[in-house]
């Protein structure tokens, strides 16, 4: 392998990294990034109000955590001296919920806040206080759950959103909720102030029977014209007829991260052989190199059958599984 190769194969991979928002992603982006420049200015005037938090709800690999790095980069932590003292800011508290306590998630919450002392408190009135201290001193205008439903269950729901509604009501910040399918009924309830949670769900992006929606198309295209911009490319499989859209669904299931890993591993089939162009022989390759979830086709390869085969496959799934 050359040296030219070897580069090419590392910029496939920061490719990979390279976020795409498709329509949906884009719109709760939105939504969040304008409810964080609120509760800035807000707390900024030392106003408490308790604010709209959302519950998103989808699948694996639908984009909940790439919304979470798209907001963690525009919105990062950064150094700021205040009366003298240096201080840690966490625009955003990301938080990925490990266990069922909510006395264990408030401790870990304050450990990323740089309080370690807290370790030996039990009592959530206590450990909320000093959140609450800590989150003022951060400069935290978001909090972020991700595996939301690890943490909510049938037995704990009561105790879990009475905490949750009380942390936003003494802090003033918003929340974002996220989690599998199906932890937004949990939080159904006649408490006015949980009753506030806007509930959000994004799912995969759609193919109906011989068109691709206006979001995969979008998302597939824009991808092909990243990899043909930064490696040069010539072509990116074609993407001519719908047929083509087809294929790349089947193998996808239509989830934007089952496709940024399928074109990362197709482009990478190409430059080991020194090609200018990916074909569907390379998508083939990528595709058996893939980490797949929740396909709709076995273990057949999309790339590898007669189109007449595709579309009747489309029409009638085998049956959804992880490849």
């Amino acid at each position: 392998m050359t040296m030219n190769q070897s580069l090419k194969l590392a910029e496939a991979q920061k490719i990979h990294e390279i976020v795409i928002m498709h329509d949906e992603l884009r719109q709760i982006y939105e939504v969040l990034k304008e409810t964080i420049n609120i509760t800035e200015i807000l707390l900024g005037e030392g106003k408490i109000i308790s604010p709209d938090s959302i519950c998103l709800t989808g699948n694996a690999g639908t984009g909940k955590t790439t919304l979470s790095k798209i907001l963690m980069k525009e919105f990062p932590k950064k150094v700021i001296i205040d009366q003298d003292l240096e201080i840690q800011t966490h625009p955003i508290l990301f938080t990925s919920i490990q266990g069922k306590s909510v006395n264990g998630l408030a401790k870990v919450m304050l450990a990323q806040l740089g309080d370690h002392s807290a370790k030996n408190i039990n009592e959530k009135t206590g450990l909320t206080e000093r959140l609450k201290r800590q989150l003022k001193s951060a400069r935290t205008n978001l909090i972020i759950f991700d595996e939301f439903h690890e943490l909510l269950t049938d037995k704990n729901r009561k105790e879990v959103l009475g905490w949750v509604k009380a942390l936003i009501n003494a802090t003033g910040i918003p929340i974002l909720l996220m989690g599998t399918p199906g932890v937004e009924s949990l939080i159904e309830t006649n408490d006015e102030d949980v009753r506030r949670i806007l509930k959000l769900y994004i799912g995969k992006l759609d193919y109906a029977y011989d068109q691709p929606s206006n979001q995969f198309y979008n998302y597939v295209t824009s991808l092909v014209d990243v990899y043909k911009k930064k490696l040069g490319f010539k072509s990116f499989y074609g993407f001519e007829k719908n047929s083509d859209f087809l294929r790349i669904f089947l193998a996808t299931n239509g989830y934007p991260s089952n496709i940024a890993e399928l074109f990362k591993n197709a482009a990478k089939a190409a430059i080991r052989e020194g090609s200018i162009e990916v074909t569907i022989n390379h998508l083939a390759t990528g595709f058996n190199f893939s980490k797949n979830i929740d396909l709709l086709i076995g273990n057949h390869n999309p790339f590898k059958m007669k189109i007449e085969d595709a579309y009747q496959l489309h029409r009638s799934p085998i049956t959804s599984v992880s490849k």
